[in-house]
């Protein structure tokens, strides 16, 4: 089978992108939460228009046939189509006046169902919540998702010289640029991302520092676009290791955040550094102070084990006395 060129190159850039995602899944588990913006758009690099959309219409295909069939059963999104609108939301535009409104054609165009229970919402653990979520294998987060899924990890910005787009270098997010384009996408693509959760949704949240941030995506964007469908939101809140929490379940900004769940008509759950989670953050760091619990659950399990062995033991040899008396 003959293979133009663009096809091939599109096919290439689709397979280095899912190995690399893989392999960044299997091992990147930070000890440290990420503190940070909600997502970097300041580091530069080479990446063109074309590759742009190679890159974007690799993941298009990837996405549908190979990471997420199941999702869609009545039909596949036309990538190209997705790619013009994508454009046509900031082409030509100044960098730090695009509207979060210019992306609702993209995003509602890529939207897709998410599993009942699986919606992962975060705020300042975005590697950690990437971590968990497994690639949509336990949880769905907005990188997990078509639309998120489409351009992770590329910067992009407007701009007003040709080609009216620019994948290279663009302004950090900063009082002077509220509206770049790349944060005013992930608001529009988080808001439609909410608004199609259903059942228990599950927000990860950082209480090493101020866990519900006015400033969040969570807050602004997130949180107010929760439909009927969902029930309960289930705050997830883990804390740096080594590092005495800042906030925890009924204290802080996590009293408001229940006040706000409440007022929506949704259910609020809280638990403080859940088990699962701990062991996630302690992988690569298990003789940390904070992650001591792990040794004590292995000599639990020893002692289990010899407890069982004992037990056992003294079955036996009753039984041989038994056999002695009566045989």
């Amino acid at each position: 089978m003959i293979i133009d060129a663009p096809l091939k190159l599109t096919l290439l850039l689709s397979s280095l992108y899912f190995v690399t995602s893989q392999r960044t899944a299997d091992r990147d588990v930070s000890i440290t939460i990420d503190v940070s913006l909600d997502y970097d758009v300041s580091s530069p690099n080479n990446v063109t228009l074309d590759i742009a959309k190679s890159i974007f219409s690799g993941r298009g295909q990837q996405y549908q046939y190979v990471q997420h069939p199941e999702l869609f059963k009545d039909g596949l999104k036309n990538v190209t189509d997705l790619w013009v609108k994508f454009i046509a939301a900031f082409q030509y535009q100044t960098p730090c006046t695009v509207d979060p409104s210019n992306f609702s054609d993209f995003v509602n165009a890529a939207a897709h169902d998410i599993p009942k229970d699986k919606t992962l919402l975060w705020s300042k653990t975005r590697t950690l919540a990437n971590t968990y979520s497994q690639s949509g294998g336990r949880y769905f987060t907005i990188t997990d998702s078509l639309s998120g899924y489409l351009v992770n990890d590329l910067d992009f910005c407007a701009q007003k010289q040709d080609p009216g787009v620019n994948f290279r270098s663009c302004p950090p997010p900063s009082h002077n640029c509220q509206k770049g384009t790349e944060l005013s996408f992930w608001r529009e693509a988080s808001r439609k991302f909410a608004e199609l959760a259903s059942g228990t949704v599950h927000v990860l949240l950082n209480g090493s520092t101020i866990a519900y941030s006015n400033e969040s995506i969570f807050y602004g964007y997130e949180l107010p676009s929760l439909r009927k469908e969902v029930t309960v939101v289930h705050a997830l809140v883990v804390h740096d290791l080594g590092v005495r929490g800042r906030e925890k379940c009924g204290s802080g900004t996590l009293v408001k955040l229940r006040a706000d769940v409440e007022k929506r008509g949704f259910k609020f759950q809280c638990t403080d550094d859940p088990e699962d989670l701990r062991h996630l953050l302690c992988a690569d760091e298990p003789a940390t102070s904070s992650c001591r619990f792990l040794d004590n659950d292995h000599t639990s399990s020893g002692n289990q084990i010899q407890n069982v062995f004992k037990a056992s033991a003294v079955r036996v040899v009753l039984i041989y006395f038994f056999l002695l008396a009566f045989c």
